[in-house]
């Protein structure tokens, strides 16, 4: 079953729980999310979950949460607290809450055009493009 040229690929991780989860349930509930919301949302939970330890990539734990339990004659470790559903939280949080800042501070004030550098401002603009050329529907869907 596992040759000298069989690839090994590690099963899936919670990565995608903590990281995808996230800024999906924001896009899907919450209508004034964007990609400020979800870079910061991933520039923080994506490090912080790496250094809690990922066994099936091969990473240590630097990042001791509470609760932490070092068993010393199996020589295994393990965080007890919950850090998933907390960087989870944290991830939607965070996305929530920037996204609320650049709305309001980058992209609500006149003029934001020249503190918009990912260009989110633009895309109402590009939206109304596409009406107008019939590539979109009034509900917005792509025709």
């Amino acid at each position: 079953s596992g040759g000298p040229c069989a690839l090994r690929v590690p099963p899936p991780t919670d990565l995608a729980l903590v990281l995808v989860l996230p800024p999906l349930l924001c896009v899907l509930h919450l209508p004034g999310a964007n990609a400020y919301g979800v870079c910061l949302g991933l520039l923080v939970c994506l490090p912080a979950r790496l250094a809690t330890g990922e066994p099936q990539l091969g990473l240590q734990e630097v990042l001791r949460w509470p609760g932490y339990t070092h068993l010393v004659p199996a020589g295994h470790s393990r965080q007890v607290f919950p850090f998933r559903t907390a960087l989870c939280l944290a991830n939607l949080v965070l996305i929530a809450g920037a996204s609320e800042l650049a709305n309001r501070r980058v992209l609500g004030r006149p003029g934001g055009g020249a503190w918009d550098p990912l260009g989110i401002g633009a895309l109402p603009a590009l939206v109304r493009h596409a009406r107008r050329r019939g590539y979109l529907h009034g509900s917005g869907h792509w025709a």
